[in-house]
């Protein structure tokens, strides 16, 4: 190995290994799945209800 790369694979190798801040990543893609989950779910939810509320509307004029 050339002796003037030595130094960069050896820095590379621990920046590769080195493991802080994994933690963060992991909370970080939870956090981002959970969002997504939420914001699906929520839409589900919104599409439910304006279903009611149209089945609704629709009783009342049909009645008056």
């Amino acid at each position: 190995m050339v002796p003037l790369l030595r130094p960069l694979f050896v820095n590379l190798k621990d920046r590769f290994l080195n493991e802080d801040g994994q933690d963060l990543v992991e909370y970080a893609l939870i956090v981002a799945m959970l969002s997504f989950c939420a914001i699906a779910a929520e839409r589900n939810v919104a599409v439910s209800i304006s279903g009611a509320y149209q089945n609704l509307a629709n009783a009342f004029n049909a009645n008056f």
